[in-house]
């Protein structure tokens, strides 16, 4: 039984160093092109402390999000990375929404209004981003 174990080891063994030997040509070029690291961090996390409105959005650096009808009212902490940003209510993250960059622009998730608007008759007539609640992919149902 050992001789079968270390037979199998030194197969594992001897396939590995083949297989290094033929990328390591590879490998010494890659490693010349090779720059070192920056040392501060590539994007750093930002925070900001916001107000979900009346409307159940937060505005985050020039853009609006919209955010679960439950949060309206509450102050949110947003974490801004580079790909998306991080709400957190104390300790708790309660929402994570895809980072826009530039300004004036909105994120509508009709997830986060839609029960609202249900309730009000009228109210999805005059919404200011209906557009945004037009059947698209967006549609598709919750997982």
């Amino acid at each position: 039984m050992r001789e079968d174990r270390d037979s199998y080891e030194r197969f594992v063994h001897d396939l590995v160093r083949y297989r290094n030997s033929t990328r390591t040509p590879r490998y010494v070029r890659e490693l010349e092109a090779l720059h070192p690291l920056p040392l501060t961090p590539l994007s750093p996390c930002r925070e900001l402390r916001v107000r979900v409105t009346r409307f159940s959005t937060v505005s985050v650096l020039g853009n609006l999000y919209s955010v679960p009808s439950r949060l309206i009212g509450r102050s949110l902490m947003m974490r801004v990375r580079a790909e998306h940003l991080e709400g957190y209510l104390g300790s708790k993250l309660v929402i994570t929404l895809p980072r826009l960059h530039g300004k004036s622009q909105q994120v509508i998730n009709y997830r986060h209004l839609i029960r609202s608007l249900v309730r009000k008759p009228g109210a999805f007539a005059a919404y200011r981003y209906r557009d945004e609640l037009f059947p698209t992919l967006a549609f598709l149902p919750c997982v």
